[in-house]
């Protein structure tokens, strides 16, 4: 492997998954010191970030230095897409705040760090920063709720009737004993909702383009955290209205074994109007009311 060094490696044998390496990250330009290596070699910033991807171990050679290691590293991104899980699953609910400070020292990294790794999660609306050390899980937006299920309508339908007519119908009494037990079952456990995503797209991918696939896919990601709440609440609250939901998917189950395209476009769609209805329960009413 080739490893963009500003100054030639003496040990020639030497290779990057065998080394020990460190740096500081909070400077433009550091130094890299490999161990079996007598040479301290000057990298950019990005180049050691990008020896993040190497299998190896942090150490810190420097006592003046704020070193990080990999372990920690790992860690933090391991953090930041559990945080966008639990959110998504329901298992964070609005409101609920994260100190940053806490995490730090769980992790052994700086807190700015960790503020810097959920930042993405902040540009997808699931987290807002509401003081320097603390994020707080953010509110659904109803407008993007809107505009998600406008475009799963116009979309979604369409998929399975492609692959309605030929497509290997495996999974669908697993998913029919889901459906039949909505009013029990856990909508917080990621194994209940993937059992039936994971039918959806197994079913849809194979007849379709990979740009309507990877829209699709992405269009169910933004809807999955108020849908996955409004089950739960649903379940809850009103459990024969959940019951309505479970008949709902088990006509469009039934549409698909008859393969006739007209009925599993009007279930499919009939199912997508009590979805949006139940992800719009999850939107604080200050929210609503501000559309």
């Amino acid at each position: 492997m080739s490893m963009p060094w500003s100054e030639p490696r003496t040990e020639a044998d030497a290779h990057p998954e065998d080394l020990t390496w460190s740096f500081d990250l909070r400077t433009p330009r550091t130094n890299l010191s490999i161990n079996n290596c007598h040479n301290c070699y000057i990298v950019s910033r990005s180049t050691a970030f990008a020896l993040l991807n190497i299998t190896g171990k942090v150490t810190d050679v420097s006592a003046s230095a704020r070193l990080y290691s990999l372990e920690s590293l790992h860690a933090l991104r391991g953090f930041v897409d559990q945080t966008a899980e639990a959110i998504n699953a329901g298992r964070l609910r609005t409101g609920e705040s994260i100190d940053l400070n806490q995490i730090a020292d769980e992790l052994h990294i700086a807190p700015h760090n960790v503020r810097r790794a959920l930042e993405p999660l902040t540009n997808e609306g699931l987290l807002s920063f509401s003081e320097p050390h603390r994020v707080v899980v953010a509110p659904p937006d109803p407008r993007e709720l809107d505009r998600v299920y406008e475009l799963r309508r116009l979309i979604q339908p369409g998929l399975l009737v492609a692959a309605i007519p030929e497509a290997p119908l495996v999974g669908l009494d697993a998913v029919g004993a889901v459906t039949e037990g909505f009013t029990v079952v856990d909508w917080q456990a990621d194994g209940t909702y993937s059992t039936i995503m994971d039918f959806f797209y197994a079913l849809v991918k194979p007849y379709n383009s990979p740009a309507e696939f990877t829209l699709i896919s992405e269009l169910e990601l933004k809807s999955e955290r108020s849908l996955r709440i409004g089950f739960d609440e649903l379940k809850l609250r009103y459990p024969t209205d959940m019951q309505t939901l479970s008949t709902q998917y088990l006509e469009l189950l039934d549409a698909c074994r008859m393969r006739s395209a007209d009925a599993v476009r009007d279930a499919e769609l009939g199912y997508l109007e009590l979805s949006q209805d139940i992800s719009m329960m999850t939107i604080p009413s200050a929210h609503v009311i501000s559309l």
